[in-house]
């Protein structure tokens, strides 16, 4: 609506300067200062197109970070999670390791130290998902705000338009010709950026969630592992103890 009100009056003073053959001192100075009000609107118009642009690229980054802080949080839960999980499952074998501390037998010897490797291994692996994990985020969060910086000089190459018209043109009619042309070339600028913006937002969101899942099944596996481990740790023990 504010486009087609600064249009108007552009074409309504375009009239007044045809519509006379001989242009005095006076109509001169009103002329000028009819341009100046003119372009004074046209810049209030590009700021405001150009602060719909702006609040998208916030509103991006904005909700960027919030998906970033629910998967950092996210890691550090699921890195407790694991450990509760593996000691979980080595507390499981807490009758068995107790039936093994009572006999003197060599084979029983190395069982406290496999243990205490296979809980350090799990913690281990649990840090390696998670430094995964965060390498992954900041490359989302890196093409954000490469994105978003592109956006912003976008943004102000339309809030420039209007004194690039001035400089690039000497005369009053070739100026407001210049925004006459200028001002759907930034509103389509603007709806562009706004639409990358939602773009990049489900783009980023869906690649958050693959994070979050790969993650998860990082971290199983690495349960699986220490659980693993445990069993042909005590495998071993069985095995020395029947060949006793």
């Amino acid at each position: 609506m504010k486009l087609l009100l600064v249009l108007g009056v552009a074409v309504a003073f375009l009239g007044q300067l045809h519509a006379g053959p001989v242009v005095h001192d006076h109509s001169l100075v009103q002329i000028s200062s009819t341009r100046n009000e003119l372009f004074k609107e046209f810049d209030q118009l590009l700021n405001g197109i150009a602060k719909e642009a702006i609040d998208s690229l916030s509103s991006v980054k904005q909700n960027t970070e919030k998906q970033v802080a629910s998967v950092e949080t996210a890691i550090q839960e699921l890195e407790t999670l694991y450990n509760d999980k593996v000691l979980k499952e080595i507390s499981k074998y807490d009758g068995l390791l107790q039936d093994l501390e009572t006999q003197v037998s060599p084979c029983f010897g190395p069982v406290p130290e496999d243990v205490k490797k296979i809980v350090q291994g799990a913690r281990g692996e649990a840090g390696v998902c998670a430094k995964n994990t965060v390498a992954r985020v900041r490359v989302i969060q890196k093409n954000v705000e490469a994105h978003i910086h592109f956006g912003l000089g976008k943004v102000q190459d339309i809030v420039a338009i209007g004194r690039q018209c001035i400089v690039d043109n000497k005369g009053v009619l070739e100026q407001i010709n210049c925004a006459l042309e200028s001002a759907p070339k930034a509103v389509s600028i603007v709806e562009e950026i706004i639409r990358d913006a939602a773009t990049l937002f489900a783009e980023t969101s869906q690649e958050v969630a693959v994070i979050s899942v790969d993650t998860e099944q990082c971290l199983a596996v690495a349960v699986q592992d220490a659980v693993g481990r445990l069993n042909e740790a005590l495998k071993k023990v069985a095995e020395c103890l029947g060949d006793e």
